[in-house]
């Protein structure tokens, strides 16, 4: 007999359907489609169509003959994808009213959900070309309204698929709670426990065969006809509705013991409790698999829980369900009255119609080995599930509530609940025991996912239990929709990478936290994820939560404080971890809290009071890596900001801390960044690459560094292409925006830097770099107003911002507030010690009060912290400059010009300086790059006019020097420059006006005087010469050049009495002054008095070698007095100092008159 032949003469017809979206194929039961047809979602695409009824043997989608024959064989069902995607125990039911069918049905004997799968026969060639032959179970037709889903019933199926609503009905019916510890639903077998077989052999009449079969549905609510799968739920009532054979004669059932007057409480492994449920409730959900038959009861209001298994009636129905053997000593206990009418009910009628049909049809030979074949089959398959071969696991009880596993996926929440390193440690090795025992239950892979991931944010896990935690991970996030626990692995999992962790898992722990408002897992790693995406309110709130399900835990006091830390509130922050570290004190994470909140406070004893803790020998056992490695850097940042007079040492002990912190934890972004800042800092930029690894990171913290240390050593398209494809990967983030626009910024692309900033700050309100580097440029180009708006919202971002505080000083000091600028600065040094810029800034203050030596002090104080600051090398430059000190100035100035390429200003006085010191060719390099850099510059433009003059390129000299004058018309130093340009080239009278027009800018200046009165002298204008030296010398009483030359006028002008006088005050005033002894004796014979200018001129002839003049006129003295061999002497030593002579040969025969040898 055929399959075909035997399920007809059941009464058994199928449809041959196929869906119009994907073509696959499957039979449904013609029975199951009621007169108004209904809606068929179908597995393989989720799509969902009608099928209506059969008119003439036409299937609602037609198909071929050939591929559609009414005998097919019919495996057990699998898993539907609706119950894939809620809950495991999701069992809807036919909307459709029964029919009878036209025979009795044999199956009726294996509705149970738990009954073996029969044989399967080879699959038919026309199914196997192309697209699958699917049998009744593998077709999801919804969950239609039946009786079991009226609202008094006290679980309803809540967990539907929202979308299984009929055309015009009510919604889907409903299903009991999600059980977390369910099998996996990724795995084929998983739910092979459900599966409905269709086609069985017969087993021996007995009376209890048909006592666990579930009652037949109620009649459908109005409306249309559910989204329906078929688990035939209906078959029994079908086969009830059939003609009755001939009761058998069975014994009757022992006598059940007393039901609890109250029912049954039911726990879950989950450790849900739900009910209560009478006997045949419970019998009923075990028949459609809403119960595993792994949970425990409660007869006594839930003081007592012991496994299902161990309740006689249920036990029997266990025992059906899944093919068990019976007992070896039956319990003497008596079913229910009401369970016991219905097993005797159903039992007599279901063995009327085997009898019926055996006497119809004799069995075959084969259907022995088919039996066989199926049962083997089972074992075969269930092996590969979570169960295993015919649920042993089951039956043994290493998967119920009190098995191995749960018991130690608990026991390992409730140590990493600890929170702490030797706590999370054994949390570790249970959830790795778990997964040795069962690797494929779904629950202790969550559990291993989820510890490695929370140590490892915590405190660092080992790479084993990582490795293995990745290889899970997408098996998890299949599931994370559906199981809460697998959600909890793949948020703590995202959270670890530093992404967003799946809305839908999310979501999922939002849904479960609605059922198990106190799972502590569940809250605090949506903590977490809240306090990841800065949602400080959420945060609290579920901390809070945690604190109050867990009270007198470290965890949740520490998180609260995190939680107000991240928030600003210190105030609020300091008692949580205080009171973290009473309850525990071995918290060592609320000591490394605690240092950080002191570090920002500027509390440095108490910084080292709680690294030190950390730190100490005793403590290294509940002090892993990280948190070693978080205590080190805290400590190296306190040893920096709180430097003492010994620099050198404070600053090698804080890099010593810092370097050890990326020894502890080298993967630690935090130690990475702040000893690559260090060393950024203070003049090592490769040291800083060194810290934060070769570029082309992919977290943007480290690719931002990067780049900037590229930069630093000049390899600005480096840094600009590594953050191009940082952004790439993470556009928009605003950290790369700040990072590209500096480096834009410092190599001349300020307007593009500058816009950079702005979007950066648009990106992230919260940031504060961009309005400190925004507020600084703008202060460097001079916009005030524009600049204390910016740095007013990077302190009231980061109001102990120490560079902020130091930024707003230099605001204040270029409004020319020194006070309120000194201020400032100091408060900027209490907050950092090494504060550069903030040094800086004081000497600059102590500078313009003529405070030189303080000023210099700070300057080199600032130098020794961060060598690498430009602007304190130029400002220690033009100290050096002004001091005389131009070797000193030169160095420091090219510092500052090889740090900062674009400083125009430090660049312009370094040529200056080299002018200075004669080096003409290097002075016109520098300045001409100067005045590349800034064409605005009228001191740059000066100082090039003045070193094409000393490179007597006096045209182009001039065309600088007027161009400096347009830049600056009001400084006279440019008219003063450009009247000795003129003068050298042979303009005197242009020279005078620029001459005029610098004394009119500057009255109380003494160049333009002396300079002018130069310019009258070389002319012999000598009267108009006098007027201005004496208003020199009123000018500076000092400068004792200005009365020898009013002395030289007054002598040109005949008045050699007031020449004496002024010569002999000058020489009184200056007695370093020799040359004024031949003035002196010079004037002294233009007035005849000769006796009184020969001791003058054999002053100047001692005091002067080379000077010629006195011995000439001490030749001639000396002839009219008759000492001739002197003054043969002296015409020789004139002829010695000046060889070349107009006179020589007049001299030598004087010499040769006075007896002597030229």
């Amino acid at each position: 007999m055929t399959d075909g032949t035997l399920l007809e003469n059941l009464g058994i017809f199928h449809v041959r359907v196929a869906c119009p979206a994907c073509h696959s194929e499957y039979n449904i039961d013609e029975r199951r489609v009621p007169p108004g047809g209904l809606n068929v979602r179908c597995p393989k695409c989720q799509g969902a169509f009608p099928v209506r009824p059969p008119q003439g043997g036409t299937a609602a989608v037609a198909l071929p003959g050939a591929v559609a024959p009414r005998t097919v064989p019919l495996p057990a069902p699998g898993p539907s994808a609706a119950a894939q995607a809620s809950s495991p125990f999701e069992a809807p039911f036919s909307a459709a009213p029964p029919e009878a069918p036209a025979a009795p049905r044999m199956t009726a004997l294996f509705d149970s959900p738990f009954a073996a799968p029969s044989p399967q026969p080879e699959p038919a060639p026309a199914a196997a070309a192309g697209r699958p032959a699917l049998a009744f179970g593998e077709v999801d037709l919804g969950g239609g309204g039946s009786g079991l889903g009226k609202a008094d019933e006290p679980f309803p199926f809540d967990d539907a698929a929202p979308d299984a609503v009929p055309d015009g009905g009510t919604p889907a019916a409903f299903a009991l709670p999600h059980d977390p510890f369910s099998a996996p639903p990724d795995e084929p077998f998983a739910a092979a426990a459900a599966a409905v077989p269709e086609v069985a052999e017969a087993e021996p009449e007995s009376p209890a065969v048909g006592a666990f079969a579930p009652p037949p549905p109620a009649e459908p609510p109005a409306g249309g006809d559910d989204l329906e799968m078929l688990f035939d739920e209906g078959a029994a009532a079908r086969a009830a509705s059939a003609p009755a054979a001939a009761p058998p004669q069975v014994a009757p059932p022992p006598p059940p013991p007393p039901q609890p007057s109250g029912g049954y409480l039911v726990r879950r492994r989950s450790g849900k409790v739900f009910g209560p449920f009478d006997e045949p409730a419970i019998v009923e959900m075990l028949g459609k698999g809403e119960l595993l038959g792994n949970e425990d009861v409660s007869p006594d209001g839930g003081q007592t829980f012991t496994a299902l298994g161990s309740v006689p009636p249920l036990a029997e129905a266990m025992r059906r369900f899944m093919g068990g053997p019976a007992p070896a000593a039956p319990a003497p206990a008596r079913a229910a009255p009401r369970l016991a009418k219905a097993a005797g009910a159903r039992g007599s009628e279901l063995a009327g119609k085997l009898r019926a049909f055996a006497a119809a049809q004799r069995p075959l030979p084969w259907i022995a080995g088919a039996a066989a074949v199926a049962l083997l089959g089972l074992g075969a398959a269930t092996a590969l599930t979570p169960h295993g071969a015919f649920f042993y696991r089951d039956l043994l009880g290493r998967r119920g509530a009190n098995g191995p596993v749960p018991k130690l996926l608990a026991d390992a929440r409730a140590k990493l609940a600890e929170d702490r390193l030797t706590s999370g440690a054994a949390a570790l090795d249970l959830a790795q025991r778990a997964l040795a025992t069962e690797p494929s239950d779904p629950a202790a892979q969550a559990g291993l996912v989820y510890v490695a991931t929370v140590l490892a944010r915590r405190d660092g896990a080992p790479p084993q239990a990582l490795e293995r935690a990745r290889a899970l991970l997408p098996g998890l996030a299949a599931r994370a929709a559906e199981d809460p626990l697998a959600a909890e692995a793949v948020v703590s999992a995202a959270l670890l990478a530093g992404g967003r962790p799946p809305e839908a898992a999310l979501l999922r722990l939002q849904q479960h936290l609605a059922k198990e408002p106190a799972d502590p897992e569940a809250l605090a790693v949506l903590g977490d994820a809240a306090l990841a995406r800065r949602d400080f309110a959420q945060a609290a709130a579920l901390y809070g939560r945690l604190d109050a399900a867990r009270p007198g835990t470290a965890r949740a006091s520490h998180a609260l404080g995190v939680v107000a830390a991240a928030r600003g509130d210190a105030a609020a922050a300091r008692p949580r971890f205080e009171a973290a570290l009473a309850r525990d004190a071995r918290h060592l994470a609320s000591s490394v809290e605690l240092a950080r909140l002191a570090l920002a406070q500027g509390d440095y004893p108490a910084v080292r009071e709680a690294t030190a803790r950390v730190l100490a020998p005793e403590a290294q056992a509940e002090a892993g890596p990280l948190l070693r490695a978080r205590a080190h850097l805290l400590a190296g940042e306190a040893m920096q900001r709180a430097l003492g007079e010994d620099v050198e040492r404070g600053l090698a002990a804080s890099e010593q801390e810092l370097e050890a912190a990326t020894r502890e934890a080298p993967g630690d972004v935090e130690a990475r960044l702040a000893l690559a800042a260090f060393e950024g800092d203070h003049g090592t930029p490769e040291k800083a690459l060194a810290a934060l690894g070769p570029p082309g990171s992919k977290d943007p913290r480290l690719a931002a560094a990067q780049a900037r240390a590229l930069a630093a050593q000049g390899r600005v398209l480096d840094a600009v292409t590594a953050l191009d494809l940082a952004l790439a990967d993470a556009a928009g983030d605003a950290r790369l925006l700040f990072a590209k626009g500096l480096v834009l910024w410092q190599s001349g692309k300020r307007p593009e830097g500058e816009k950079l900033w702005a979007e950066a700050t648009a990106r992230d309100p919260s940031a504060w770099e961009p309005h400190l580097a925004l507020g600084r440029a703008l202060l460097a180009g001079g916009e005030l107003d524009r600049a204390e708006k910016e740095l007013a919202l990077a302190l009231e971002k980061e109001p102990r911002l120490a560079a902020s505080h130091a930024a707003r000083a230099d605001l204040l000091l270029a409004r020319g507030d020194l006070p309120a600028a000194e201020a400032e600065y100091r408060q900027a040094l209490a907050l950092d010690a090494s504060g550069a810029a903030a040094l800086l800034g004081l000497a600059q203050v102590a500078d313009r009060r003529g405070e030189a030596a303080a000023a210099r002090a700070g300057l080199e104080r600032a130098l020794r912290i961060e060598p690498r600051l430009a602007a304190a090398q130029a400002a220690y430059g033009d100290l050096l400059w002004r001091a005389g000190d131009r070797a000193g100035a030169r160095k420091a100035l090219a510092q500052a010009a090889t740090l900062d390429s674009r400083d125009a200003r430090a660049r312009g006085r370094l040529g200056a300086v080299e002018l200075e010191l004669g080096e003409v060719d290097a002075a016109l390099s520098d300045l001409l790059a100067a005045s590349n850099l800034d064409v605005g510059s009228a001191e740059i433009r000066g100082w090039y006019g003045r070193a094409l003059v000393a490179k007597r390129e006096l045209p182009a000299a001039v065309e600088q020097l007027r161009k400096a004058i347009e830049l600056e018309p009001g400084r006279a130093e440019h008219q003063l420059q450009l009247g000795q340009a003129l003068e050298k080239q042979g303009n005197p009278s242009e020279a005078v006006d620029a001459y005029r027009a610098a004394q009119a800018l500057a009255p109380d200046r003494l160049e333009p005087y002396e300079l002018l009165a130069g310019v009258y002298a070389a002319q012999n204008r000598c009267a108009e010469a006098l007027p201005l030296l004496e208003k020199g010398l009123k000018l500076a009483p000092k400068e004792q050049r200005l009365r020898v030359a009013a002395g030289d006028c007054k002598a040109r002008l005949g008045h050699h009495a007031e020449a004496v006088a002024l010569f002999q005050r000058a020489l009184q005033e200056d007695p370093s002054q020799v040359g004024l002894y031949y003035r002196i004796g010079e004037a002294e014979r233009a007035a005849g008095r000769s006796r009184e200018a020969l001791p003058w001129f054999e002053r100047a002839a001692r005091a002067e070698p080379k000077n010629a003049m006195p011995n000439y006129y001490l030749g001639f003295a000396y002839k009219e007095r008759g000492q001739r061999a002197r003054a043969v002497e002296a015409f020789r030593a004139y002829l010695a100092a000046r060889p070349d002579a107009d006179d020589r040969a007049d001299i030598e025969r004087e010499i040769e008159d006075l007896g002597g040898k030229p």
